[in-house]
């Protein structure tokens, strides 16, 4: 019988076990980069237990990470579930789309984690029923839309 100790008791090491499971004809100091292609279906929040942040994911303003601390108040228009505003000591968030009340709900226990604005070039259309995030609009204390993001590729 073979002597397992040069093996550690294994049946085989893992040179051979990686020897058998190679491509004929590759080698041993190339990379292999696995093709992944992004999940682009669309999910309009994420839940969480007591987060400290609700993470707002807007298409072209970026994200914003407001505390739950400073979250004052919520309206929501209960009968069509198309439009609520979150109010901050220091800004207000409004937030429209389809089949929101299960995000307000999920805000107001403090469940919510990230909300996510549908952007069409990222995330492929949802089925109707869920809900569905068209438009998210942060605005300063003062009233003020906050405006886009200055793109970094373009000359001043």
């Amino acid at each position: 019988m073979k002597d397992d100790t040069l093996t550690g008791g294994r049946l085989w090491s893992g040179k051979e076990q990686a020897r058998s499971h190679a491509q004929p004809g590759a080698r041993r100091d190339d990379k292999v980069v696995p093709l992944i292609i992004p999940d682009r279906s669309y999910v309009a929040f994420e839940i969480k237990d007591n987060p400290k942040r609700l993470h707002i994911r807007t298409a072209l303003n970026g994200s914003f990470y407001p505390s739950y601390h400073y979250l004052r108040d919520i309206h929501f228009g209960h009968d069509l579930e198309s439009i609520f505003t979150l109010i901050y000591t220091f800004m207000t968030v409004e937030v429209t789309g389809e089949h929101l009340a299960p995000i307000v709900h999920a805000i107001d226990a403090e469940d919510c984690k990230r909300i996510i604005e549908f952007h069409p070039t990222i995330h492929d259309h949802p089925g109707r029923g869920v809900p569905f995030i068209q438009q998210v609009r942060i605005l300063s204390d003062e009233g003020k839309p906050v405006g886009p993001l200055p793109n970094p590729n373009s000359s001043h």
